[in-house]
């Protein structure tokens, strides 16, 4: 009888630990699908640069491709816009700030 119960008691803490050892593993709420902290300073700045020039690249193509405002530059099929003047004309400009100093550009 005294073995039986500490089979009993064996098992039930087998099965505990078991238990314990998969909630740890799936407990995890991570979502880390880019942790920044294992770039360097140098990295986060080529990204936030590489992520201002996409943005930029991507008004310029749509004021190339709209014949008002090519029409208004300096010499001919030429245009200098900046930043006011995007702001004035819809586009959103509060991303182009100095990753720096956070400041506008």
């Amino acid at each position: 009888m005294r073995d039986k119960i500490l089979y009993i008691l064996l098992f039930v803490l087998v099965i505990l630990g078991l238990g314990l050892i998969i909630f740890i593993k799936t407990d995890c709420n991570c979502d880390c699908k880019c942790d920044e902290s294992n770039m360097t300073d140098t990295e986060i700045l080529e990204e936030s640069y590489m992520k201002l020039s996409t943005k930029l690249i991507e008004y310029l193509e749509d004021i190339y491709n709209n014949p008002q405002y090519m029409n208004g530059g300096l010499e001919p099929n030429t245009y200098i816009v900046t930043l006011g003047e995007l702001k004035d004309k819809g586009y959103d400009v509060s991303m182009f700030v100095n990753p720096n100093t956070n400041k506008a550009c």
